[in-house]
């Protein structure tokens, strides 16, 4: 199977995740705040689970995208009022200024967002986020580390078998990259939980990361 998505539902204290048929993004509560990371597909889908777990579109502060593919970020539109974030060389892709492939593209009409680079650490209320440039799915794939602990990897791989891959090769912009990318994640420590965008999480992080994380 292609993807094996969650159901919707709590995953820790504080963090969740919505189920979008083949995609999911995460949600992480802090106080006053409500973080997104990715935005779904599916409108009338996202409003429908997001009930499950008693939190309104309108009650989301901010967004951070892991890429631009249609099915995470269909779901903005319902978020009006948060502030979003992407990495900046994603930017070309949502203005058109490269193509997803030769027969499609990631244009989003009147977005804008707050750009992010590689390594930026954003704190909010108690909440730290870092930026990590993760390319080769898209050219400005970024995953996003929560407190140190949790990590959102959007589709920079797959859980398969309990070991993490690169997914479909037709999938990647740049497999060369996406590669790289992966390896770069593996050095990371006391990961806790570890959230994909279509295979769900883990907990597991140094066992699935296992054949990555010598390599250079």
């Amino acid at each position: 199977m292609l993807f094996k998505t969650i159901a919707t539902g709590q995953l820790f204290p504080g963090l969740y995740t919505v189920n979008c048929r083949y995609v999911n993004f995460y949600i992480y509560t802090d106080k006053d705040f409500i973080f997104c990371f990715d935005a779904g597909t599916g409108q009338r889908r996202i409003k429908k689970e997001l009930k499950k777990i008693n939190i309104s579109p309108e009650q989301v502060t901010h967004v951070f995208l892991t890429h631009s593919d249609k099915d995470h970020v269909d779901g903005l539109k319902l978020f009006t009022n948060a502030r979003v974030y992407m990495s900046k060389p994603e930017i070309a892709l949502t203005e058109g200024k490269i193509k997803r492939s030769p027969f499609a593209r990631n244009v989003i009409k009147n977005f804008k967002c707050r750009t992010l680079n590689d390594g930026e650490t954003i704190t909010i209320g108690t909440t730290k986020i870092q930026a990590i440039s993760t390319p080769g799915h898209t050219p400005g794939s970024m995953s996003y580390l929560l407190n140190d602990h949790i990590l959102f990897i959007g589709d920079c791989f797959h859980i398969e078998k309990n070991t993490a891959t690169t997914g479909k090769n037709f999938l990647n912009m740049d497999m060369e990259r996406q590669q790289e990318s992966i390896k770069k994640l593996a050095q990371l420590k006391d990961i806790k939980i570890v959230c994909t965008g279509h295979t769900g999480t883990s907990e597991y992080f140094d066992s699935i990361m296992e054949k990555w994380q010598f390599k250079q």
